[in-house]
Protein backbone atom coordinates (compact mmCIF):
# COMPACT_ATOMS: atom_id res chain seq x y z
CA UNK A 1 0.00 0.00 0.00
CA UNK A 2 1.26 3.87 -0.53
CA UNK A 3 0.65 6.44 1.66
CA UNK A 4 -1.99 9.02 -1.40
CA UNK A 5 -0.36 11.58 0.36
CA UNK A 6 3.42 10.45 -0.85
CA UNK A 7 1.08 9.60 -3.95
CA UNK A 8 -0.03 13.28 -4.61
CA UNK A 9 2.61 15.29 -3.12
CA UNK A 10 2.86 17.05 -6.31
CA UNK A 11 -0.33 18.21 -6.19
CA UNK A 12 -0.69 21.96 -4.16
CA UNK A 13 -3.54 22.57 -1.55
CA UNK A 14 -4.25 25.48 -4.37
CA UNK A 15 -4.82 22.91 -6.91
CA UNK A 16 -7.18 20.02 -5.09
CA UNK A 17 -9.99 23.34 -4.04
CA UNK A 18 -9.60 24.28 -7.43
CA UNK A 19 -10.66 20.19 -8.66
CA UNK A 20 -12.57 20.28 -5.92
CA UNK A 21 -14.80 22.98 -7.03
CA UNK A 22 -14.60 21.17 -10.62
CA UNK A 23 -16.18 17.92 -9.08
CA UNK A 24 -18.60 19.79 -7.13
CA UNK A 25 -19.75 21.75 -10.41
CA UNK A 26 -19.79 18.50 -12.75
CA UNK A 27 -17.97 15.54 -12.02
CA UNK A 28 -18.55 14.02 -15.57
CA UNK A 29 -15.74 15.84 -16.87
CA UNK A 30 -12.80 15.73 -13.92
CA UNK A 31 -10.03 13.89 -16.35
CA UNK A 32 -10.42 17.66 -18.12
CA UNK A 33 -9.18 19.44 -15.20
CA UNK A 34 -5.30 19.54 -14.83
CA UNK A 35 -5.70 18.05 -11.39
CA UNK A 36 -8.06 14.96 -12.62
CA UNK A 37 -5.03 14.54 -15.71
CA UNK A 38 -2.56 14.21 -12.82
CA UNK A 39 -4.11 11.85 -10.76
CA UNK A 40 -5.13 9.98 -13.80
CA UNK A 41 -1.64 9.59 -14.78
CA UNK A 42 -0.47 8.74 -11.10
CA UNK A 43 -3.02 6.12 -11.11
CA UNK A 44 -2.03 4.48 -14.54
CA UNK A 45 1.01 3.79 -12.77
CA UNK A 46 0.11 2.09 -10.31
CA UNK A 47 0.62 -1.87 -9.97
CA UNK A 48 -1.06 -3.26 -7.56
CA UNK A 49 -4.61 -3.47 -7.96
CA UNK A 50 -7.40 -6.09 -6.92
CA UNK A 51 -7.98 -8.35 -9.66
CA UNK A 52 -11.72 -9.38 -9.01
CA UNK A 53 -10.29 -13.09 -10.23
CA UNK A 54 -11.55 -14.85 -6.72
CA UNK A 55 -14.34 -16.88 -7.09
CA UNK A 56 -15.97 -15.71 -4.00
CA UNK A 57 -16.36 -12.18 -2.07
CA UNK A 58 -18.06 -11.01 0.99
CA UNK A 59 -20.59 -8.09 1.70
CA UNK A 60 -22.03 -7.55 4.86
CA UNK A 61 -25.19 -5.07 5.82
CA UNK A 62 -26.24 -4.48 9.50
CA UNK A 63 -29.55 -5.75 10.44
CA UNK A 64 -31.33 -4.06 13.48
CA UNK A 65 -33.07 -6.53 16.07
CA UNK A 66 -35.92 -7.92 15.14
CA UNK A 67 -35.23 -7.36 11.56
CA UNK A 68 -35.78 -10.14 9.14
CA UNK A 69 -32.04 -11.27 7.33
CA UNK A 70 -32.14 -10.27 4.32
CA UNK A 71 -32.77 -12.27 1.12
CA UNK A 72 -29.92 -12.84 -1.66
CA UNK A 73 -31.30 -10.49 -3.92
CA UNK A 74 -31.37 -7.89 -1.63
CA UNK A 75 -28.03 -8.10 -0.59
CA UNK A 76 -27.13 -7.53 -4.37
CA UNK A 77 -27.40 -3.81 -4.70
CA UNK A 78 -26.09 -1.08 -2.29
CA UNK A 79 -29.28 0.29 -0.85
CA UNK A 80 -30.29 3.80 -2.44
CA UNK A 81 -30.91 7.34 -1.03
CA UNK A 82 -29.71 6.37 2.83
CA UNK A 83 -26.05 6.54 2.44
CA UNK A 84 -23.82 8.93 4.30
CA UNK A 85 -20.36 10.06 2.88
CA UNK A 86 -18.39 7.61 2.37
CA UNK A 87 -14.80 6.89 0.57
CA UNK A 88 -16.18 5.82 -2.23
CA UNK A 89 -19.27 7.72 -2.79
CA UNK A 90 -20.76 11.37 -1.69
CA UNK A 91 -24.04 11.22 0.49
CA UNK A 92 -27.04 10.09 -1.16
CA UNK A 93 -24.77 7.91 -3.24
CA UNK A 94 -24.41 4.33 -2.65
CA UNK A 95 -22.02 2.38 -3.20
CA UNK A 96 -21.16 -1.40 -3.00
CA UNK A 97 -18.28 -2.38 -0.36
CA UNK A 98 -16.87 -5.62 -0.76
CA UNK A 99 -13.89 -7.78 1.20
CA UNK A 100 -12.12 -10.86 0.42
CA UNK A 101 -12.60 -12.23 3.62
CA UNK A 102 -15.80 -12.58 5.78
CA UNK A 103 -13.82 -11.07 8.49
CA UNK A 104 -12.84 -8.22 6.48
CA UNK A 105 -16.86 -7.53 5.64
CA UNK A 106 -17.24 -7.71 8.90
CA UNK A 107 -14.79 -5.21 10.23
CA UNK A 108 -16.07 -2.66 7.95
CA UNK A 109 -19.63 -3.24 8.69
CA UNK A 110 -19.18 -2.90 12.46
CA UNK A 111 -16.82 -0.01 12.05
CA UNK A 112 -18.88 2.07 9.60
CA UNK A 113 -21.62 1.47 12.35
CA UNK A 114 -19.56 2.39 15.19
CA UNK A 115 -20.15 -0.88 17.20
CA UNK A 116 -17.53 -3.72 18.24
CA UNK A 117 -17.38 -7.11 16.84
CA UNK A 118 -18.84 -9.73 18.84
Amino acid sequence: MESSQDLFADISLDELISFESQLYDDMTFAICHPVGKKIFEIIKEWKNFISFDADTYYHARRIETGQALLLDQEMLKAPLNISSHGRYNAIGKSCYYIAETRAGALAKITKHCGEKEN
